[in-house]
């Protein structure tokens, strides 16, 4: 056979290289005789035709004469190898009278490259580039889905614009979202393959965990790296709301980006059974999307799929997309399941990608500033007033606002409570919309109502490592700190190569006033990552509680030359130079940041002013915290900078006004 074209083909779980002669499934070889090959070959190159079955036999034995028992014999193999059963045509069909036809859809990929599986595993435990801004002590600040570093605001915005630039036409942008919620939604129903057994080499054992790893954005197109990556997150959001389903967190699935993984490798560190992978790509106005779910157990594909469609069909592909994952994985879906995983947040592509680009926004901490962000919720609102998770993102980014002192809280609190509850009104059943009510209550010192909302979160997704992490502080700062170490600790076996989280367990520790222990963790932190300035910060915590604090002030040192530089920085060093007998030193920080033009948390002050032995002056400053409903009282327990004050009847009147236990 002399066919002229050298193209890769793909369709369904395969993938055909006509130059190498290789038919390969999930990576594996599909070994074929040279004349099944061929008969392949020719068939997938003329798909969608009917092709005579004498055509076929003088293409395929073009110097021999054959019988039709030959190429009979070679569409049975063919059809064993591809796996199909009996009365089953998913690739070829038998056209009676005529011949054979080739009738799955065929991905043509002139370019090798933009085939291959991929990527090169990021660093385990490491920061983002950037100085560390910790406001929120003793615990670190906890954003929406931040990577492993405190907020850095800075002036590159990653190329993405509130306003469409003109480059990309209306139904670009409907593509993009309805192919993104038709690939959620059909990826959604793996998440069911916990509950039943595979036929697969590993014995037949139900798989019960499972990474999404951050989809390939083919050919670097930076118009498409928040749309893959977001892709990504919400699978992982979706499978993480079922309890039976173990799922690795973003912040640790996406430390291993690119292409040429040793999948296995990947399942062993994150310690899960499967791993689902993906590519994006744009082809002139057309998206291709591939998709593959791999048993890490034996390097096997379960299933994987190709999308590729113009976006006057993408609607009609969802019940075909749905329907292929229901025979792949043999589903039996309840109502409600069915019902929550055909949900969508909106049906407004245009919402939708500002939704994605917000999250991109701060996950990559390259913004000016915080509004940018809050600047992509609200476009996204003003195109949809009825998207609640617009509304619990915009919630969050002025959380993250008030919590680091970047402004007034008073200016931002108010508007943050007002998103969540229309969140919450418009989705009484969204997670993020109850994480943001959580949060509103804390800043408003409700603390019954706030756990209530908490546990409400993890009802609806259990499984949720930043829920888990907030709740994990939550519990640390009403005293129940066994528990809170429990909670931290189940972060981190979700999310076990992030830094944040194996620093939640090092400061749930501390904030116990387990010191030792919480030394012990943090120093394993900075055997593989000792530029990371949040765990030097958190080692001053851990040594000041000690009463080591010559210690603690080379920590804080180390932290700010690391580029942790905010005023919450310079009062913990000012704290640890008076304690280690420097007043001079901690005098001077804290007259420059009496007399600075940043914001400066009350309450917080009021620990550097507490370890300069000026009592008086803390409890006022403690005062005015409360007038100004200063989120940092909600430390006043949990903070053992505070212990001089605990026997003054001010500062237990304070703690009662407050609302926490006694």
């Amino acid at each position: 056979m002399n066919g002229q074209k050298t193209p890769i083909y793909e369709f369904g779980e395969f993938r055909l290289d006509s130059a190498k002669r290789l038919l390969k499934r999930g990576g594996q070889d599909a070994a074929l005789t040279p004349k099944a090959f061929d008969t392949l070959l020719y068939l997938v190159q003329h798909n969608g035709k009917i092709i005579e079955k004498d055509e076929l036999m003088s293409a395929v034995w073009t110097d021999t004469i054959v019988e039709e028992n030959n190429l009979s014999q070679n569409i049975s193999i063919l059809r064993r190898t591809l796996g199909e059963k009996r009365g089953e045509h998913r690739f070829i069909a038998t056209i009676p009278g005529h011949g054979f036809k080739f009738v799955a859809d065929v991905l043509e990929i002139s370019d090798p490259k933009m085939s291959e599986p991929g990527a090169v595993a990021a660093g385990f435990l490491s920061d983002s580039n950037g100085s560390l801004d910790l406001s929120m002590p003793p615990v670190l600040a906890d954003g929406l889905n931040t990577a492993d570093s405190y907020p850095q605001i800075n002036k590159d915005n990653q190329g993405l614009e509130t306003k469409d630039d003109g480059q990309r036409t209306t139904d670009e942008k409907t593509s993009r979202f309805w192919f993104a919620t038709i690939l959620i939604g059909a990826l959604a129903g793996l998440s069911f393959f916990g509950f039943y057994p595979w036929n697969n080499e590993s014995g037949g054992v139900p798989i019960n965990s499972v990474a999404v790893l951050p989809f390939v954005n083919v050919g670097a197109d930076a118009e498409l790296e928040y749309l893959a990556d977001g892709l990504s997150e919400t699978l992982i959001d979706r499978l993480s709301a079922l309890p039976q389903l173990k799922v690795i967190a973003r912040n640790s699935s996406f430390k291993h980006r690119g292409e040429n993984l040793d999948l296995q490798d990947v399942a062993r560190s994150l310690d899960v059974q499967a791993i689902v992978t993906g590519r994006v790509e744009r082809r002139g106005d057309d998206l291709i999307i591939r998709v593959e779910l791999i048993d890490a157990r034996d390097n096997k594909q379960m299933w994987g799929e190709l999308f590729s469609r113009k976006a006057s069909d993408s609607l009609a592909i969802d019940g075909e997309i749905a329907q292929t994952v229901s025979d792949k994985l043999r589903l039996k879906l309840t109502g409600k399941q069915e019902q929550q995983l055909a949900k969508r947040g909106t049906n407004n592509p245009e919402a939708y990608d500002l939704v994605l680009k917000g999250d991109f926004f701060i996950r990559k901490k390259k913004a000016e500033n915080p509004e940018k962000a809050v600047d992509f919720y609200s476009q996204a609102i003003a195109l949809d007033p009825k998207y609640a998770l617009a509304y619990a993102r915009l919630s969050n980014i002025y959380e993250i606002i008030g919590h680091n002192s970047w402004d007034d809280p008073k200016d931002f609190l108010p508007r943050a409570e007002a998103a969540a509850r229309k969140a919450l009104e418009l989705d009484p059943n969204l997670p993020d919309a109850h994480i943001a009510i959580a949060s509103s209550e804390v800043s408003s010192w409700n603390w019954t109502t706030a756990e209530h909302s908490y546990q409400r979160a993890l009802e609806l997704n259990p499984n949720h490592a930043l829920t888990i992490r907030r709740y994990s502080r939550f519990l640390s700062v009403i005293g129940r700190h066994e528990q809170a170490v429990a909670e931290a600790r189940r972060a981190r076996e979700l999310d076990p190569q992030s830094l944040i989280t194996h620093l939640v367990v090092a400061q749930a520790l501390y904030i116990a006033k387990r010191f030792d222990e919480s030394v012990a963790e943090t120093k394993k932190i900075l055997e593989l990552n000792h530029n990371s300035p949040a765990a030097h910060d958190s080692l001053g915590f851990a040594y000041f509680g000690k009463g080591m604090y010559r210690e603690a002030l080379a920590s804080r040192l180390e932290s700010i030359r690391l580029g942790n530089t905010g005023p919450s920085a310079q009062i913990f060093l000012g704290a640890a130079y008076a304690r280690a007998g420097e007043i001079e030193k901690a005098r001077s920080i804290r007259s420059q940041l009496e007399t600075g033009k940043e914001y400066v948390s009350p309450a917080e002050l009021a620990i550097l002013v507490t370890a300069l032995g000026e009592r008086e002056n803390a409890i006022a400053l403690l005062e005015k915290g409360y007038d100004a409903r200063d989120l940092q009282l909600q430390y006043l327990n949990a903070d053992f900078h505070f212990d001089p004050l605990r026997d003054d009847p001010r500062f237990q009147d304070l703690v009662r006004r407050v609302g926490l236990p006694q």
